[in-house]
């Protein structure tokens, strides 16, 4: 009988130790391990503060000559930039390059211009025929124009009524060009 009472006690006696673990694991262990980790967490954050500080002073002064050349190329910019009066001299300028490529300008139209804070944006549709080698080289000559011309939409198309002869196309391009609003440009 004394086999008996003494395993019940040490069953007993395993029973509480197990329970005392369990209650240090859900009741200190647990907890305090969130709480210690939440601090590391905090602690971890706030070292890092000071060492992206030095990075962002550098990432700031990255930044400000990145400002600073895009104000000196709009100054630059808006110093030699069209003005409105200026278009109809460059569609004159426009059609002596088709005249000077070989180029028949069938169609020039000047839309509405587009007004923003500080630019214009004027459109032009041209409409021209020649073969591909001329209309190639009048596009060649528009790009090179002192002021900036961009090219909306170009359609090349061979030339109707050319059966067996490829080599007339026409040509449709949508010009946009910008101007300054300014009056201290020009």
């Amino acid at each position: 009988m004394t086999n008996a009472k003494q395993r019940r006690g040490n069953v007993l006696a395993l029973l509480a130790a197990g329970a005392a673990v369990l209650l240090y694991v859900f009741a200190i262990y647990l907890p305090a391990e969130k709480s210690m980790r939440t601090m590391r967490e905090e602690i971890t954050s706030k070292t890092r503060t000071p060492a992206e500080a030095g990075n962002l002073a550098a990432q700031f002064a990255l930044q400000q000559k990145a400002l600073e050349e895009t104000k000196a190329y709009v100054s630059n910019w808006q110093k030699q930039a069209p003005t409105p009066a200026d278009l109809p001299q460059m569609l004159g300028e426009m059609s002596e390059m088709a005249q000077a490529a070989g180029v028949a300008v069938t169609r020039m139209e000047p839309e509405p211009a587009v007004h923003f804070a500080e630019l214009s944006q004027s459109r032009v549709s041209m409409g021209c025929q020649g073969s591909f080698a001329e209309v190639f080289d009048f596009l060649r000559r528009l790009e090179s124009l002192s002021h900036a011309v961009w090219i909306d939409n170009l359609q090349i198309e061979q030339a109707a009524g050319n059966k067996g002869d490829a080599s007339d196309v026409t040509c449709m391009v949508k010009l946009a060009i910008f101007t300054n609003k300014s009056e201290s440009s020009g």
